[in-house]
């Protein structure tokens, strides 16, 4: 047994997610001391290790349809046995075991039993929290029918998130987290997929500017499947697992997001729960036109508990985002509602005690003039290339102060200028 700390490692990777034809390489000390043949070898000669590259043949199954050995191509001479075998990222997804011999025509034919097997036996004898990396294990397929979404999760993982565009198990799955986020935009995979790895795009995909590591396409329809690593402001690395699939006006992007160890340990299972997204499109009825808006109160989201009027036969969330309210303090309630088939177009209310935001101050934070029902303010913004309008008003009512807020495409939200301004009096008007 070798003890000590701090000692250097390979990380162990996931021979599940390994395929046929994917690069490896094979470290292993062939021959032993006899390789040094350039200099007088003794006792204590320490050779340096062989480093072959090949690409994996296949994988062998046993007779339960598990995989039990991996070919390559890679040479492996006598004495490479217990050598490791790296993936393109240079994890560890196996260990060298045997070779064929010349006289079953197999030369060149190495083979490697999977590390997955190796975390099996470390685990069965209480060895496997020795281990850098923690181990998931294959959960449940989710149906997440509000915001149409079915996904198999890793064991334990739940989505936390109260928003129909957003899937997030937060940290709750342990040290890899997933995020699927659903967004309108004209931009193409490739052009989207480099906005996200910017790290400016959509906050929380990524902690920072990531690089991308390998990049395919898999499935039918075909989606594509990345890798990208990259480092924190404070220096921490991470790595991210990642699919984006193209509904034609709307683009699905989910990632798993984790240190590079933890994600190499499991990525097998982390590719499989990629590809078993499956998504309904939610825009199915856009606004091209002016609506007709019924309310109702409703209890369940609005204002200090109270509720609010909302329109009739309109999603419901909660919420604290407005795009004024920022250097305030978080609202005391708050909820957002959108047009069943199109979530493009989003009306919210926040409320504030007035005792802790006075109106004043937040008519100063939004900009805004004089209006009939209260302060008003128009603004623009942009969002992964989506021109965006905002209206806002803010409402004294009772012992407290709301904001409300119209967003849509600059398209369509003048469509909705009735719409807002009949909310607003109903806001206003209600006891």
């Amino acid at each position: 047994m070798i003890t000590g700390l701090d000692l250097p490692f390979i990380p162990l990777g996931d021979s599940d997610a390994i395929e046929p034809r994917d690069g490896v390489t094979v470290l292993g000390y062939p021959f032993g001391r006899q390789v040094e043949v350039g200099r007088r070898v003794g006792t204590d000669t320490v050779p340096e290790p062989s480093v072959t590259a090949g690409s994996l043949s296949a994988a062998r199954l046993d007779e339960e349809g598990r995989t039990r050995y991996l070919q390559t191509d890679a040479p492996v001479s006598p004495g490479s046995s217990g050598g490791p075998i790296l993936d393109e990222d240079g994890s560890v997804v196996g260990i060298v075991k045997m070779k064929l011999s010349p006289e079953e025509r197999g030369e060149g034919a190495g083979f490697g039993i999977p590390v997955n097997l190796a975390k099996d036996f470390l685990e069965g004898h209480g060895l496997l929290s020795q281990v850098p990396g923690t181990r998931l294990r294959v959960g449940v397929l989710h149906e997440l029918d509000w915001k149409g979404i079915r996904i198999e999760m890793p064991d334990g993982f739940v989505d936390e998130s109260p928003g129909r565009l957003l899937v997030d198990t937060g940290t709750g799955g342990g040290p890899v987290s997933l995020r699927v986020d659903r967004v309108a935009t004209p931009r193409g995979v490739a052009r989207l997929e480099e906005v996200l790895l910017d790290g400016r795009g959509l906050p929380g995909f990524v902690p920072a500017s990531a690089s991308v590591q390998h990049r395919r396409f898999r499935g039918r329809p075909p989606r594509l499947l990345g890798s990208a690593t990259g480092r924190t402001a404070e220096g921490v690395r991470f790595r991210i697992e990642y699919t984006l699939l193209d509904l034609g006006q709307e683009q699905i992007v989910a990632r798993y997001l984790g240190s590079p160890i933890d994600v190499a340990f499991n990525l097998g299972l982390l590719q499989r729960s990629l590809m078993s997204l499956q998504v309904a499109p939610l825009l199915t009825a856009e606004v091209r036109g002016p609506r007709e808006v019924a309310f109702e109160r409703v209890r369940s989201v609005g204002a200090a508990g109270c509720g609010l009027p909302l329109p009739a036969g309109w999603s419901r969330e909660e919420t604290s985002f407005a795009s004024c309210a920022r250097r305030l303090r978080p609202p005391e309630a708050g909820g957002a509602t959108s047009p069943l088939g199109d979530f493009t177009v989003v009306f919210r209310a926040l409320s504030w005690d007035r005792s802790s935001v006075p109106g004043a101050r937040l008519a100063r934070a939004c900009g805004a003039g004089p209006g009939t029902l209260g302060p008003t303010y128009a603004r623009g913004g942009e969002r992964l290339g989506v021109p965006l309008a905002f209206w806002g008003v803010v409402v004294e009512r009772g012992t407290e102060i709301l904001l409300l807020e119209a967003e849509a495409p600059e398209a369509k939200l003048r469509f909705l200028r009735e719409a807002f301004l009949m909310w607003g009096n109903e806001v206003a008007g209600a006891p």
